[in-house]
This record gives structure tokens, sequence and C-alpha cells, in this order.
């Protein structure tokens, strides 16, 4: 697998609360594809304290505001605003085995009313051999074997 040069790809925008957004990934190749290796989420008026939760997917499957760090579909989550024991804190994990062929999904949740969530990607794009993509594109539509 080699990374492509200037192959960055930035994709930011808004999700509405309790619902999911699709960004096309593919080029119809099957040799390149995607690693997530930034994701950030806040909500559009930060000032109103609301908990933001969301994730990363590779299928769309709304379990809106649960995490599940062994289920394959989910590649990254991120939260804003949400309570510690001494201040409201962000975080953000990315699976670092990550890699999209076709199109990734976000979804987010938030507590109270439904609101706007702004979120923030970044992503490298990769080339491979063909029977990379194809196994990369099984195993990310969750037929890798038994849970």
């Amino acid at each position: 697998m080699k990374r492509i040069k200037d192959g960055t790809r930035i994709v930011k925008g808004q999700v509405l609360s309790g619902t999911s957004e699709k960004v096309q990934l593919f080029d119809g190749k099957f040799t390149t594809g995607y690693r997530v290796t930034k994701f950030v989420v806040m909500e559009n008026f930060p000032t109103t304290g609301k908990t933001i939760v969301a994730t990363l997917k590779t299928q769309r499957n709304l379990t809106l505001g649960f995490w599940n760090f062994s289920d394959d579909t989910q590649i990254a989550w991120a939260s804003n605003n949400a309570p510690i024991s001494t201040r409201w804190g962000e975080f953000s994990l990315i699976d670092p085995n990550n890699l999209l062929i076709e199109d990734l999904h976000i979804e987010a949740y938030v507590d109270g009313e439904s609101v706007s969530v702004n979120y923030y990607i970044e992503m490298e794009k990769f080339e491979f051999a063909s029977w990379d993509g194809a196994g990369q594109m099984v195993r990310n539509n969750v037929q890798a074997g038994p849970e």
C-alpha cells in the first residue's frame, strides 16, 4: 500500500443530530481508498453546552449515541462537551486500521433538541492492489466472519 502524494482530502460540513449523512468516496476503482486521520465535531452554536456524540461508519445503520468498538463498521468516534469529573471534555478516537473504499457515513446525536453538528474529517489517499481493495470492502461490509 502506497500513500498518494498530495492525496490529503478534507471533508467538512454539518449533519442534523439524530440523522446520518453519506460522504461519497468511491472513485470506481478498487485500487484506491482513504484512511481517516482526524475527526472533530462541534455544535453549530457552541455556547449552549449541548453534549455531542458522533460516529464515522462504513455502513448506514443508525445507532445514535451508542458506540461499539467491536463493530467493524464503526471506524471513528468523537464527542464534544461530554461531562467528565472536573470539566467538559472533547474526545476523538480513530481506528488506525481503517481504510475506506466506498462511502463514509457520519452519524450525530445531541442531548436535548435537534441541532446542526459541524464535522471536520481529514483523510489520506492510498493506492494498493485490487485484491487488497476487495478484501477491505468485505471487511467494511462486515462480511469478514461471525461477530
